[in-house]
């Protein structure tokens, strides 16, 4: 994490949007909810998704619900500096070669 404060993040007590699978099984009761996970894993496999990119997000929420509570969905919380300040993320993927290390994927950052 990359915090413009005193770097001890906590969690944010705001509705999390971003979710992604896990390995976890279960039968899930509500008619939305299937549908919801059905859709979940067909478009997302086990990438991280946002709840604004279904189309009913209405719908999508409503079976989100079930999904997180028996676990077949992890949260991603905000994330927020202990002193109020903004908090950031940047993962990326390295590859370890003879010649030196090389970055495949996690975009573009600035070094100054």
């Amino acid at each position: 994490f990359i915090t413009s404060g005193s770097g001890k993040t906590k969690e944010l007590d705001v509705t999390t949007t971003v979710h992604r699978r896990t390995d976890e099984n279960y039968q899930l009761k509500m008619k939305a909810s299937r549908a919801f996970y059905s859709e979940v894993c067909n478009r997302f496999t086990l990438m991280p998704f946002t709840l604004r990119a279904f189309e009913e997000e209405t719908k999508a929420r409503m079976g989100l619900k079930e999904c997180v509570t028996h676990e077949l969905l992890q949260q991603y919380p905000v994330q927020q500096d202990a002193d109020g300040k903004s908090v950031a993320q940047f993962k990326f993927t390295i590859l370890i070669v003879p010649n030196g290390n090389i970055r495949i994927n996690g975009g573009l950052l600035a070094t100054s």
